[in-house]
């Protein structure tokens, strides 16, 4: 009885309402997805602000993925002066090398940034696809399955080190960290892909590639070198909106 129980009712009504703007923009999102929306796009006009919301929800893939680089960067970097200064200062091999470490050590003793650092790096993973991502995966999960692991490398154990590096000669806590700095250095190439696809509206995987590739070194050199500092840009390239 809707009089009787008039928060009941409301409640429902919420719950209705709720629904029906999830269903709108999930058909909103795969409108945007459809092959032909992404020609008839550069075409239309929009008011002042709506085709950047627009461009962000058909290149939402390689937005959340920057974000999770930020937020990455945010907590094991920014957040710690000496690996701040560091990874600011770090020219050399050595000095990178030790920020690193510094990295390591702290996903090792604060539980809080073990947790951050996992989940975001699997957010990263989700998005990605690649290999080495399915490899961090499956050594994060299949070695010595069922053990405390944090446990063990937090504490230690002798015959669980010396197996584990027969077995896997790369520890589990180095290889998340390389991923992640692998990650934030490749930042400014997945910003300039998406600067570059939204600014000269390209539709065609290898016309993208042949841009950054083969085009006049006069057209965007900036642009086009901010990308090639990667050696993974060709991966970024399949996370834009864009026909293979």
């Amino acid at each position: 009885n809707y009089k009787s129980q008039p928060e009941n009712a409301l409640r429902r009504l919420r719950n209705v309402k709720d629904v029906k703007i999830m269903e709108e923009g999930c058909n909103i999102t795969e409108i945007l997805k459809k092959k032909e929306y992404k020609y008839i796009h550069w075409k239309l006009k929009y008011k002042p602000g709506l085709n950047k919301k627009i461009q962000r929800v058909m290149n939402q893939k390689i937005h959340f993925l920057i974000n999770r680089i930020d937020k990455l960067k945010t907590i094991l970097i920014d957040e710690d002066k000496l690996i701040s200064y560091l990874w600011s200062k770090g020219k050399s091999g050595f000095v990178k090398k030790h920020a690193k470490l510094l990295i390591c050590q702290r996903y090792l003793k604060e539980r809080d940034t073990r947790a951050a650092l996992e989940t975001l790096l699997f957010d990263c993973m989700n998005i990605l696809n690649n290999e080495q991502m399915r490899y961090l995966w499956e050594k994060a999960t299949n070695l010595f399955s069922g053990a405390y692991l944090r446990d063990i490398l937090s504490h230690g154990n002798p015959f669980i080190e010396i197996a584990a590096g027969c077995l896997d000669p790369k520890d589990l806590p180095t290889a998340l960290v390389d991923a992640v700095v692998e990650m934030i250095e490749d930042r400014e190439a997945l910003a300039g892909l998406t600067k570059l696809w939204s600014t000269y509206k390209i539709c065609q995987l290898k016309d993208l590639i042949d841009f950054v590739e083969k085009e006049k070194a006069e057209k965007e050199p900036q642009l086009r070198k901010q990308i090639q500092s990667s050696p993974r840009w060709k991966q970024y390239v399949a996370l834009l909106p864009v026909d293979r």
